[in-house]
């Protein structure tokens, strides 16, 4: 906002960004999740179309769990090779990279190392309120390069005077206890809850998408292309107490391409998610059985 740039942002992801940038009146652009997809085609798609000043994304994506990690260095070679060619500000939102360790087929680079390198300017965003989710009792990092480092740490401070050491030593004491069992309480809760997940879903009006990478949600697709999801999302509330977002949210430019998409949390204890999930199944047949 102070320096009048624009914001290509990556569609879909979680509503907040989208409405902080709003909010601060920052200029903003679609970039298609797609666009990142191939190696191949990356410096392509972005040379072709974008035109803002800075690049915004998401990784591993909210909600549908997209990464470039997928592709090990090659699509962060050539999404940093964009950037610093084209003279864009890359800024990267990591709230769920912690999840991409924990993915067995991917390798994840040493893409800190890889930005400091290359000369961008970047802005990484990381958070431990994703991995660790204790409503509002959380801690968030922002890690810049050497030309940013002063004026967003000016930024910084004039809006966070402190962080609370209680805060501090509560959110240290998590980790301290998740590394004794070497973060299973945390990523095998969501894997199995995962499965649970799918099993109970299985061949209801909502279809599992599979992500890239592991996140905190389940992203579903509509079966049924007539049922709009901010109406199943109502119906599901009404007839289940159970609360899920409807895509909407999610595609800020374009909101009826989310009206095929559910978002389900899952960091959730098992028992309390296990009887959500039969309920929201039970909602799904009723709703089904009135079409």
């Amino acid at each position: 906002m102070k320096k009048k740039m624009s914001v290509a942002l990556i569609e879909p992801c979680f509503d907040n960004l989208h409405d902080i940038l709003m909010h601060m009146q920052v200029p903003l652009s679609v970039l298609q999740e797609e666009w990142l997809s191939n190696p191949k085609t990356l410096y392509k798609n972005l040379k072709k179309n974008i035109t803002a000043d800075a690049i915004f994304i998401v990784d591993p994506n909210n909600p549908t769990g997209h990464t470039l990690f997928k592709h090990h260095e090659k699509a962060y070679n050539e999404l940093i090779r964009y950037c610093r060619e084209n003279n864009k500000l890359l800024i990267i939102d990591y709230c769920f990279a912690p999840f991409v360790d924990y993915a067995p087929e991917i390798e994840v680079p040493p893409i800190y190392k890889m930005l400091r390198e290359s000369g961008v300017q970047y802005i990484s965003i990381e958070d431990t309120g994703k991995t660790w989710p204790l409503q509002d009792t959380k801690v968030a990092m922002l890690k810049v390069c050497d030309e940013l480092y002063e004026e967003i740490y000016n930024i910084h401070t004039a809006y966070l005077l402190n962080v609370s050491p209680f805060i501090l030593n509560l959110v240290t004491e998590y980790i301290l206890d998740s590394e004794k069992d070497d973060f299973g309480s945390v990523y095998s809760l969501l894997i199995k809850n995962s499965k649970i997940g799918q099993k109970i879903l299985a061949g209801s009006l909502l279809e599992y998408q599979e992500p890239q990478a592991s996140v905190s949600v389940m992203w579903l697709k509509i079966t049924n292309s007539k049922v709009k999801a901010t109406d199943l999302q109502k119906f599901i509330f009404d007839h289940s107490g159970v609360y899920v977002l409807p895509g909407t949210y999610f595609f800020w430019s374009n909101p009826k391409k989310g009206q095929r998409f559910i978002r389900v949390a899952m960091a959730r204890d098992t028992d309390v998610f296990t009887k959500a999930i039969k309920k929201l199944r039970k909602a799904l047949d009723e709703y089904e059985r009135k079409l």
